[in-house]
C-alpha cells in the first residue's frame, strides 16, 4: 500500500514504527542485550554475553560454539543451538537503484527488500518468535522529500 501525504509527521511516524518494533521485541532499539530475544537466553545469560562483547547477532553468529558455551558456562551443544537460532532469524537486504533519466527535481527509484535466508526459513522454520509466523514478514519504507512530503510503502 502506497501513501503520499503533505503532513510534517515524518519524525512521529518513524518513532511510532520504532516503538512498535521495540514492544514486539521486548527490547529497546539501542539495547546491547539482543541475545535476550532468543529462546533459552534470559537476562543473566544475555548480561554475560554483553560483558564478553557479544552485543549483536552478527558477533554471535561469528563466534565459535564452544567459546559461547565457555562464556555462558553451558554444556555442548548449547553453543550450536544459539548459533542455529541466530541463523534462523529473518535476514533482509535492501537495494536502491536510480533509473538513468532523471533531473534535478525528478528521479525514479527502485527499492527492493529481499529476505536473504528465505530458503533456510522455509525448510527449517524461523526462531523469530510467535509474532513472525511462517512467511508473514513485512517491511515498511518511509521517505520524506525536500518538499516535506511524506511517502510510506508497506
Amino acid at each position: 500500500e502506497l501513501q503520499l501525504s503533505t503532513s510534517n509527521s515524518f519524525n512521529a511516524l518513524v518513532m511510532a514504527v520504532t516503538l512498535h518494533k521495540c514492544i514486539h521485541a521486548r527490547l529497546w532499539e539501542n539495547s546491547t542485550y539482543v541475545a535476550k530475544q532468543l529462546d533459552k537466553i534470559g537476562l543473566a545469560l544475555s548480561t554475560t554475553l554483553v560483558n564478553a562483547g557479544l552485543t549483536d547477532f552478527s558477533k554471535l553468529m561469528d563466534s565459535n560454539p564452544r567459546e559461547l558455551e565457555l562464556i555462558m558456562n553451558r554444556h555442548p551443544p548449547f553453543g550450536n543451538q544459539i548459533r542455529d537460532a541466530v541463523a534462523k532469524l529473518p535476514q533482509y537486504a535492501l537495494s536502491v537503484e536510480q533509473s538513468t533519466p532523471y533531473s534535478s527535481h525528478l528521479a525514479q527509484l527502485t527499492v527492493t527488500v529481499t529476505l536473504v535466508n528465505h530458503v533456510l526459513l522455509k525448510e527449517s522454520g524461523s526462531t523469530a518468535g510467535p509474532n513472525h509466523r511462517a512467511f508473514c514478514w513485512w517491511a515498511m519504507l518511509i521517505m520524506q522529500f525536500a518538499s516535506r512530503r511524506l511517502m510510506t510503502f508497506s
